[in-house]
């Protein structure tokens, strides 16, 4: 029984962080695929883990306000976001009071992929809404807490659900690339993202290609057309550039049969 734990648990744990990782690396350059994929892994996986009968809610509506996830019978619901801050959960929960969600769906709580910010002390609760930041934003970490604690049978089926959606043996080698500058949180950049330097990188044969790019100076170089900057920022200059700071995450593409 325990070893049947156990490998349940490896599945779940390796494969979601493994997703985690790919929503966080591809946030970080806008492409949101990933965190759509996983509204249909989460769906399938807090069915199992609260015996819910949660639906996309895109699937009822296209651009569905607020939450991803709902089960209009035993009223919960769910958001599933890679933003971690305050100011995502508190549009969040005013967005699910102004469209009236909470006669429909009840409960709602967000699920963080990835690590929960360090505090929501600021978070203002609508009025009518019961909610409580320690217990209804559940990070990755949690929910692998709450999962653990089901009973073996539980965990099986979680694992098979985990294994069928994510199959990281077929997946191609790829490469993700964050820089920071100055060791600073990318928000601390007041321009767009267009005036800021990011570095793409590409597997070229047993070589790793690491290339600078901001879409201001593409289009710039196109001939435009461009708008005024603003030079009064943190660098004192127009655009946010200089050397990255690279911090490597090597990510094993097999699960069942790791180097």
């Amino acid at each position: 029984m325990a070893l049947k734990r156990e490998e349940a648990l490896k599945v779940i744990t390796e494969r979601i962080a493994w997703l985690v990782t790919l929503c966080e690396f591809r946030g970080a350059i806008h492409l949101l695929d990933g965190h759509t994929i996983a509204h249909e892994l989460f769906c399938r996986i807090l069915n199992e883990v609260y015996d819910l009968n949660l639906v996309v809610t895109d699937r009822i509506k296209a651009n569905f306000p607020a939450i991803d996830l709902g089960d209009e019978e035993k009223k919960r619901s769910f958001q599933v976001t890679a933003e971690k801050g305050t100011d995502k959960i508190q549009a969040t929960l005013e967005k699910y009071m102004k469209h009236d969600l909470q006669k429909i769906y009840g409960k709602i709580q967000v699920v963080i992929i990835g690590d929960k910010q360090g505090s929501y002390k600021s978070l203002t609760l609508p009025s009518g809404l019961s909610f409580s930041s320690d217990d209804d934003i559940i990070s990755f970490k949690d929910l692998i807490k709450i999962i653990e604690a089901l009973g073996t049978d539980k965990l099986e089926r979680i694992a098979e659900i985990v294994r069928s959606e994510i199959k990281t043996d077929d997946l191609e080698g790829k490469l993700f690339l964050h820089t920071s500058v100055h060791n600073e949180r990318r928000d601390y950049w007041p321009g767009g993202e267009d005036t800021r330097m990011s570095y793409i990188a590409e597997l070229t044969g047993d070589s790793i290609v690491i290339y600078p790019a901001m879409p201001y100076l593409d289009r710039f170089a196109a001939g435009g057309p461009i708008e005024p900057l603003r030079c009064i920022t943190p660098t004192y200059c127009a655009f946010d550039w200089n050397f990255p700071a690279l911090d490597f995450k090597l990510l094993n593409g097999s699960v069942e049969n790791p180097s």
